[in-house]
């Protein structure tokens, strides 16, 4: 019988002991989790300040980049760049042949004027193909099979 006295003292010392440890685990644990969400949160705080720094930059070089653009065009106005319209009606000019579509021209657009907007850069070629281009600038340009073709002599202001 003392045996089984010793064992129940025994398994009940040990049941004490794991139930104190279940629960020092248990707070462990949460501070674990605390622990890592601290450090989850920083590295957002800190993700998200290199976003906003690198915002800040690229618009910073936009910035400049137009500056520049303004001094070369000031000192001498044949440094600068064709426009968007100007650049639209010489791409379709320079693919006489084949022709584009509305979604190549605006893909070079893009490639060549990174700091505009897609969408208002879009908007224009939707504004100047084939209609306006025909009408105000005197270009020939047809549709043929979605892509926008110029047919006919060119006008002397779009001659290089």
């Amino acid at each position: 019988m003392e045996k089984n006295s010793n064992e129940n003292a025994a398994g009940q010392t040990s049941r004490t002991q794991s139930s104190e440890n279940a629960n020092g685990i248990a707070q462990i644990s949460a501070e674990e989790k605390a622990a890592k969400k601290a450090k989850r949160d920083a590295a957002r705080e800190k993700a998200k300040a290199k976003k906003i720094k690198a915002e800040a930059d690229a618009k910073a070089e936009i910035k400049k980049a137009k500056k520049d653009a303004a001094k070369k065009s000031e000192l001498n106005p044949n440094l600068s760049k064709p426009g968007v319209i100007r650049s639209i009606a010489d791409m379709i000019i320079s693919n006489k042949k084949k022709g584009l579509t509305k979604k190549e021209i605006l893909a070079r657009l893009v490639k060549k004027f990174p700091e505009r907007e897609e969408i208002k850069m879009f908007a224009t070629i939707n504004a100047q193909v084939p209609t306006r281009l025909n009408r105000e600038k005197g270009l020939k340009i047809e549709k043929k099979n979605d892509h926008y073709i110029q047919i006919g002599a060119l006008p002397k202001e779009w001659k290089k």
